[in-house]
């Protein structure tokens, strides 16, 4: 071989691996470009939970109302829970109840998988979940005056 051809094949050597290298890092970035949307949409679902649950605080007492939220796909129910009330001490949200009433689930999935909410409590079932149906949840709201906002599925 001549030595102007042997440069080519190593011209081409370092092409492939640039290329590969490229290829590699850009199936990394638009990877964590989704598990950053699934986070934000979490993000956005707790925004929105406690902005409607002030809406409904400020109304007239006895104002009830659904609201639909979406979730990632990924979540497959969404949890409210009174820290006041006695929980399940096995239950994963015993031990976080001090710090957070709303969890979603499956909670290894995500790293928002809880949010501490004001103004609203739930009834008989401690914890309350809603059931996510097709990346959907959907939230009953009541207003009860003084005790908050009553929130039901």
């Amino acid at each position: 071989m001549k030595n102007g051809q042997m440069q080519q094949i190593f011209t081409w050597i370092f092409i492939l691996i640039l290329a590969v290298t490229v290829l590699f890092f850009g199936i990394k970035t638009v990877r964590q470009g989704e598990d950053f949307k699934d986070e934000v949409l979490l993000i956005d679902f707790y925004k929105n939970l406690e902005k409607k649950i002030n809406d409904f605080y400020f109304l007239d007492i006895g104002s009830s109302g659904r609201e639909d939220f979406i979730l990632p796909s990924e979540v497959t129910r969404v949890c409210f829970i009174n820290p006041t009330y006695n929980v399940d001490p096995d239950d994963y949200m015993e031990s976080l109840k001090e710090f957070s009433n709303v969890f979603v689930f499956p909670v290894t999935e995500f790293r928002e998988n809880r949010f501490n909410a004001t103004r609203f409590f739930v009834e008989n079932n401690n914890p309350t979940c809603a059931t996510v149906r097709n990346d959907r949840v959907e939230i009953r709201f009541e207003n009860r005056g003084n005790e908050g906002v009553l929130i039901s599925q």
